[in-house]
């Protein structure tokens, strides 16, 4: 396969994956907060029974679980976002800026459609703990190609 069709290939996929993150996200905030707060609770309850079994205890609250949820979609989005801009060629700098600021949006959209979500309200802290998360996942994935560049400089 030549260099302009894997290109091709690896543009769609990752569209395609920033797109699905997107909507998956979208999809949680559109439940009502029964049956969101019933997912983080099962999530809370498996989690806590592993740590039982371990001898830990019970340290997983719902608040934190659902803090830690809401931080790792955002940072898997920023690496999806800033993956695929990478496949569109856009320099570093503007690749961070451009999936921060779509992270950033993202953090206020999703908010807002849980303004209408039954039982749902909006939370700056959210934004707030999303778009950290979104910055944490730019510089993760910065730091995997800084990796990755020096090992290969060092192989050359």
């Amino acid at each position: 396969m030549n260099l302009h069709k894997k290109q091709v290939i690896l543009r769609m996929l990752t569209t395609a994956l920033t797109v699905l993150i997107v909507g998956f996200i979208f999809f949680q905030s559109l439940k009502p907060a029964t049956e969101s707060s019933s997912a983080s609770g099962r999530v809370v309850a498996l989690l806590n029974s592993i740590t039982t079994a371990l001898g830990l205890g019970q340290p997983f609250s719902q608040p934190f679980v659902r803090t830690c949820a809401h931080f790792t979609e955002f940072a898997v989005l920023s690496i999806s976002t800033l993956a695929m801009l990478r496949t569109y060629s856009v320099k570093h700098k503007q690749g961070v800026l451009i999936s921060t600021i779509s992270t950033l949006i993202v953090a206020v959209c999703d908010e807002c459609i849980q303004i209408f979500s039954d039982g749902r309200t909006f939370q700056l802290k959210d934004i707030c703990v999303d778009f950290l998360g979104g910055i944490s996942g730019c510089l993760l994935l910065l730091l995997i190609l800084y990796i990755i560049s020096k090992r290969k400089s060092r192989k050359s």
